[in-house]
């Protein structure tokens, strides 16, 4: 098996009738769903979209972002996928940096001005010849089939790309550990335009299981895994909260049957462990993974229950060290820097020699990660060695949010800086100093900075009289976080 749609193939061969896809709007036996792809490959061939560069995909529908990633993959095209809710200067600047050629959305509103526009329904595919890939031709498996974007140290994003052996390699990663089959029902509550859901989404299509589509990720997550008896739920700690808070709210809940609680894409406390344990599932992982590396390590429920802290011991086929920050000497028992060598991860960024320097080296890749690596081989994850915050599983920079709030001209001082929280992980804050004249609150400025940031922006603005900063010009960020912490917690 060579690329993703063969999987599918498989499975339609095998187990026809089997469920693939449930959603709210529509639901796909295996079979079902391998002519939707091939019907999908037809349509973007004969469009000849494929051979002329990059397809950018943007779809409030999941199920259909779901066929036209496996279209493309049949086709050995390239893709990038725009995260649901970025701001549109986000998306423009990632259609620009990746060549993309053709936008495929299910809504106009999607739409990035320069670039050519096809809006898709699953109508319109179920009007497609079948079998167009096989009718038309397989092209060269891309080498770089997705085009994924990461936040760096300097704010500015970090690309990279995955091939589909990659990529396959991270899904049978996940399949081999989890013991996903046929018997699975699979719910990732994150949008499967992320890397991380794609590669969670994609390892249980995989294995044989029927993925489940929420209707909505708010709200309706423990209903949908009632209703559609998901065995395997997978969620960052936002989400596992929001099931925590629905629970206790309500006496009437049916319980959930899950075989697997996976949380991940943040700081998980032993307080979220222990009551997840107690209300959701005693099937609790937490799993530590980057989109540069994949899955690094997971703990397992015993793991969890009996040992705080620990995200589990390193996968097979990838090794983990942790050094001193200074001399890079191998440390056991003590903090230092995670470092991380695995067939599943990146050796580069793309067309970036001076992040490839900083953060590959001598064939290991530093996710810029604290951590503790126990006599027994188990990982303590500690947080973040720089200053990037990652909140609800987003890598967010305080230099983006500085620069982006200097722009405005009210602003003539400006630090962003993280508020640590046991749900949020990192909640982004920014104190400012403003002009008298033009006049700018809180609330105007948090408007201006989320309409260019989107999810990487700040969650509260402090304005002050001053920023605090030492002889040298650095911020005093001790100084600052005590003037506005209690501003922050109210």
């Amino acid at each position: 098996m060579n690329t993703l749609d063969e999987m599918i193939a498989l499975h339609a061969r095998a187990r026809p009738q089997a469920p693939a896809v449930i959603s709210a709007r529509t639901s796909l036996t295996y079979a079902a769903l391998d002519a939707l792809v091939g019907r999908a490959a037809s349509m973007l061939a004969r469009a000849g979209v494929t051979a002329r560069g990059r397809i950018a995909l943007s779809f409030d529908d999941e199920v259909l972002e779901l066929v036209l990633t496996l279209a493309i993959a049949s086709l050995g095209g390239r893709l990038v996928s725009l995260a649901r809710g970025a701001p549109l200067p986000v998306r423009s600047e990632t259609c620009r940096a990746a060549g993309v050629s053709v936008l495929l959305c299910d809504n106009p509103k999607h739409r990035v001005a320069g670039v050519p526009t096809g809006v898709v329904s699953l109508e319109q595919l179920g009007l497609q010849p079948e079998n167009g890939a096989a009718v038309l031709g397989r092209g060269e498996v891309a080498a770089d089939f997705i085009h994924v974007s990461s936040s760096g140290s300097t704010g500015a994003p970090k690309r990279f790309h995955l091939s589909q052996e990659l990529l396959l390699r991270r899904l049978w990663q996940r399949v081999s550990f989890f013991g996903l089959g046929p018997s699975d029902r699979f719910l990732r509550v994150s949008s499967f335009s992320y890397i991380g859901s794609k590669v969670r989404h994609l390892s249980a299509l995989l294995a044989g299981a029927a993925i489940v589509f929420p209707e909505d990720p708010l709200h309706g997550v423990w209903e949908t895994c009632v209703d559609h008896q998901v065995t395997f739920l997978s969620a960052v700690v936002v989400q596992v909260e929001a099931l925590l808070r629905q629970q206790r709210q309500s006496e009437t809940l049916p319980p959930l049957n899950l075989r697997v609680l996976e949380i991940s894409a943040s700081s998980v406390s032993d307080d979220l462990r222990r009551r997840a344990r107690q209300a959701l599932s005693p099937n609790v992982y937490v799993t530590y993974s980057t989109n540069e590396s994949g899955a690094i390590a997971i703990a397992t429920p015993d793991e969890v229950r009996d040992r705080p802290g620990t995200v589990g011991r390193p996968l097979d086929g990838v090794e983990v060290r942790v050094v001193d920050r200074d001399t890079g000497a191998p440390l056991t028992g003590r903090p230092g820097l995670i470092c991380v060598k695995s067939g599943h991860a990146i050796d580069a960024y793309w067309n970036d020699a001076v992040n490839t320097a900083r953060y590959f080296r001598n064939g290991y890749f530093l996710p810029g990660d604290l951590g503790v690596l126990g006599e027994s081989g188990e990982l303590t994850w500690l947080g973040r060695a720089d200053d990037m915050m990652i909140m609800h599983g987003i890598n967010i920079h305080p230099s983006a949010i500085t620069e982006c709030l200097l722009l405005h001209p009210s602003v003539t001082d400006a630090a962003a800086f993280p508020v640590r929280h046991s749900v949020h992980g990192d909640i982004p804050v920014c104190a400012v100093s403003v002009r008298e004249s033009p006049p700018a609150s809180e609330a105007t400025l948090l408007k201006y900075a989320g309409a260019r940031l989107g999810a990487a922006g700040p969650r509260r603005i402090v304005i002050l009289d001053a920023i605090p900063r030492n002889e040298l010009g650095k911020v005093d960020r001790m100084r600052l976080i005590d003037m506005v912490k209690t501003r922050v917690e109210r």
